[in-house]
């Protein structure tokens, strides 16, 4: 056997391969002739790729990133020369190039967008895969090389991952802002494009596969990174085209956001959308209407000049004053105008609500887990303007005669007053029957906002054909038309929502919504069986915080009005107020049982008696009629209701009963006792001798041992348990 030499051993290889494997040979062991035989190999094959390659991958491992930088600036372009494209090894050499470039772009996406390269240094001992040092490297190239780099390297990632090819095309129009005016309309294309593929790729066969297109994470992507950087630009040129598509994209972002809050409120969730997760919704708003007053500006609107400094309140004034002015249907320009400055505006009134409604919750919460602090001074004076730390339910309430509240405590308001406000109903939030609270006036804007676009048919057939407004804000409407008192367009949306999904406290919420509209509408057989059925979901409501002002529960929920005929009331949505208002809505349901002319049947006792025992859950405010009611009994001189001494524990009432027990003159012949056990006889005091009254007695003082016990236990127990003998009296 021959002894083996290097001539030999390389043999095989042709003249390029040779020179470059004598020199990766030596890259190790004697550097100065590697470079020699790579120098060689230059000299003699000038358009060798495979060598262009090794140049740079020589300077690259020695640490010289300027030479490297040299070689490689030489290879891109030798790399994309047509005419070298057909050379042996040129794939092979334009992957080991393409690898090598990730890895310069990945750097650079990892920087902090600045020259981290800096100086002059040549750190021969820095890893060469080190971002800086790569870095050092990519700065080093020609500007133009250095776009084309960017450039090509997003458009890679094109079809594979829009997001960070989106991610990585602003990097580069961020490094390079010159190239804004001629690649940033056709990356917005790009953009919005896809965004169009995904949602006609999404099922429509239901309602909520509507929302569908508002997940997207490219939508948020496209509204609150790219346009603010892009459409800013004054020297981009965008077709007005382009600038719809963007209007309408705008207003779906805004409608994913309005749809992340509708979640947390009827499934407890936290905020999860990339909407939320990019800024907070304030500054999401602010980012959003700058890019809304631009794309205004390229298309010659006037309802977004400076509506980037504008109030909420002061947009709609715009907004309704452009209506006035202008023949929308004969339009099509000032149409789409109106349409999209409407709903934007519309879809901020209501997370300007939903947000106020969680403002509520958060600050609930915060009270319940720092019990010490609820309770000190700063707990004791509520927010100015939020009327409430719980969050809420809106409820159909009560009104009496009297001087509005309103017209003392709120002379000047904000709002502009138009001629169809004294056709809408008094509205007021939490115990303290706060009428301009920051959730009411969210909610009037809103309301004001859906009449404004009902009443431009044009407009509102437009707002239909939105495919996920109607579910999006399903939850939403009831509440507007129970302002409006549009009660049967209520009952159908709230027919419409899934009657299994969501929280028991949501469930508890759509039980209680159903029984308010039926109240409105009448029905009472159904309200009473709708709070039966809240009942159920009770026990998930938080309880009333101790640091509540004194009012009772619900005591704001008759207002005393001269001017209006209807009053609804944010309801704090809580285990005391909820009761609270069941008890006073089948109070007054039942109310006119007990006080039509003089009947004597059985079952005018029993509502009688229904009555007395739900009036202890809102006593002293319905007094008057706790007293109306024992003067009924007194002139028919007789009261039969076995589930008195059951149910009846206040102490004021007892000593009514046991007064009028007393009383010679009355002669009222009570029979309020249960069947006793054993011999199935009631005591009464009709015809019966002293014994038999004083058995009585006994049971009233036996009562008001028992008044130290929960009313929200006994109350509830009550409606649960005599829900058929509370609907046969309302018959």
């Amino acid at each position: 056997m021959g002894v083996k030499t290097i001539e030999s051993e390389y043999s095989h290889l042709s003249d390029e391969e040779y020179l470059v494997a004598r020199s990766k040979a030596n890259r190790v062991s004697n550097p100065a002739s590697a470079k020699c035989w790579m120098i060689t190999a230059q000299l003699m094959f000038p358009d060798n790729a495979d060598i262009k390659y090794e140049v740079y991958a020589l300077e690259k491992e020695a640490g010289n990133a300027a030479e490297a930088a040299k070689a490689l600036e030489d290879l891109i372009h030798h790399v994309g020369d047509p005419r070298a494209s057909a050379a042996v090894g040129h794939g092979v050499v334009r992957g080991k190039l393409a690898e090598e470039l990730d890895k310069i772009v990945c750097a650079i996406q990892r920087s902090d967008g600045g020259n981290s390269g800096g100086g002059q240094e040549e750190a021969s001992s820095r890893p060469v895969d080190d971002d800086s040092y790569l870095l050092s490297i990519f700065d080093r190239l020609e500007r133009e090389t250095q776009q084309r780099v960017m450039l090509e390297s997003a458009s890679k990632r094109a079809e594979s991952d829009v997001q960070a090819y989106g991610v990585l095309q602003l990097k580069t129009f961020e490094r390079f802002p010159d190239l804004i005016p001629s690649h940033g309309a056709k990356f917005l294309n790009f953009v919005i494009a896809r965004i169009k593929k995904n949602a006609a790729s999404l099922p429509t066969s239901t309602p909520q596969a509507d929302l569908g297109r508002l997940r997207d994470p490219l939508l948020p992507f496209l509204v609150m990174e790219m346009c603010p950087k892009l459409v800013t630009v004054s020297q981009l040129k965008l077709e007005t085209p382009l600038l719809l598509d963007l209007l309408a994209l705008v207003v779906d972002c805004a409608a994913a956001h309005v749809r992340e809050l509708v979640a947390q409120e009827s499934e407890g969730r936290a905020a999860s959308s990339p909407f939320f997760s990019r800024a907070t919704p304030g500054r999401s708003w602010r980012t959003i209407m700058p890019f809304m007053e631009e794309v205004g500006l390229r298309l010659g609107w006037e309802l977004t000049e400076e509506i980037s400094e504008l109030s909420s309140d002061a947009l709609f004034n715009r907004v309704l004053k452009f209506t006035q002015r202008n023949q929308l249907k004969r339009d099509d320009r000032k149409l789409e105008q109106f349409f999209s400055v409407a709903m934007l505006g519309f879809l901020k009134a209501v997370s300007d609500y939903e947000t106020a409604s969680q403002k509520l919750k958060r600050r609930r919460r915060s009270s319940a887990a720092h019990p010490s602090a609820a309770g000190g001074e700063e707990a004791a004076t509520p927010s100015a303007g939020m009327g409430g730390d719980e969050e809420t339910i809106l409820v159909e309430a009560f009104v009496a005669p009297g001087e509005d509240a309103g017209d003392r405590r709120h002379q000047q308001s904000k709002r502009r007053k138009t001629a169809e406000d004294d056709r809408f109903p008094l509205i007021t939030h939490g115990d303290s029957g706060e009428q301009r609270s920051d959730l009411i006036i969210a909610f009037q804007l809103t309301q004001e906002y859906y009449n404004l676009i009902r009443g431009e048919p044009e407009v509102h057939k437009r707002f239909q054909q939105v495919s996920y407004m109607a579910t999006l804000l399903a939850s939403f409407f009831p509440d507007i038309y129970l302002y409006w008192g549009s009660f049967r367009d209520a009952l159908h949306v709230l027919r419409l929502l899934p009657s299994n999904a969501g929280s028991t406290a949501f469930q508890c919420r759509r039980h209680i919504r159903m029984a308010t509209i039926q109240f409105c509408l009448g029905d009472h057989v159904m309200a009473a069986d709708h709070f039966t059925q809240a009942l159920a979901f009770i026990s998930a409501l938080p309880d009333r915080p101790s640091s509540s002002s004194s009012c009772g529960a619900g005591s704001a929920l008759k207002q005393a009005t001269s001017t209006k005929t209807r009053h609804v009331h944010f309801l704090p949505f809580t285990k005391q107020h909820v009761l609270a208002y069941i008890c006073r809505v089948l109070v007054y349901v039942l109310k006119d049982k007990c006080l039509q002319p003089m009947t004597f049947s059985s079952n005018d006792d029993a509502a009688l008696g229904h009555v007395i025992v739900l009036l202890q859950y809102v006593f002293p405010e319905e007094k008057d009629l706790f007293f109306m009611l024992l003067q009924r009994i007194r002139v028919r001189e007789s009261f039969t209701y076995p589930l008195f001494c059951s149910y009846v524990v206040h102490v004021e009432f007892l000593e009514e009963f046991a007064y009028l027990l007393s009383d010679a003159t009355a002669k009222v012949a009570l029979d309020i006792t249960p069947t006793a056990a054993g011999g199935g006889k009631r005591m009464g005091t009709r015809g019966a001798n002293r014994g038999e009254k004083e058995e009585i007695r006994a049971a009233l003082k036996k009562q008001v041992l028992r008044s130290h016990e929960p009313l929200d236990n006994i109350i509830e127990e009550f409606l649960l348990a005599n829900r058929d003998s509370i609907v046969q009296s309302l018959t």
